[in-house]
């Protein structure tokens, strides 16, 4: 066991507690703090891993390329970024054509009034 900066857990017993915890394995002695941490840092891990190759072995297909965790938060997050600054670009646009709609409105108007012309000598 090194205290270091890190906490190193034999694989045998990984393997022990992992079959205790789905009652394979009956033994009596006591997971530490540290190592009841890294099983269910691994369950998750493990959960996480298949969820993610589930869902990324339907987007394989559709050219999204997954290779790792890291890839595939890379990948979705620029996708993500894409479609909001899309959506930010929509909006400048709809702003601008809505500050031109009210421009021509004003300009409109000021052709538009009741009063008879003025006339000049």
């Amino acid at each position: 066991m090194n205290k270091k900066n890190s906490y190193i857990i034999s694989s045998d017993r990984l393997l022990t507690l992992i079959k205790r915890d789905f009652g394979l394995d009956d033994s009596k002695r006591i997971a530490t703090s540290e190592e009841k941490i890294i099983v269910k840092l691994i369950y998750i891990s493990y959960v996480c891993n298949e969820l993610i190759g589930i869902l990324c072995g339907k987007m394989n297909q559709k050219n999204f390329k997954y290779t790792s965790i890291y890839d595939f938060y890379y990948t979705v997050s620029n996708s993500y970024n894409s479609a909001i600054n899309g959506f930010l670009e929509i909006s400048k646009e709809m702003m601008q054509k809505e500050k031109e709609f009210n421009d021509y409105l004003k300009y409109k108007k000021s052709f538009n009034s009741d009063a008879p012309p003025a006339i000049y000598d």
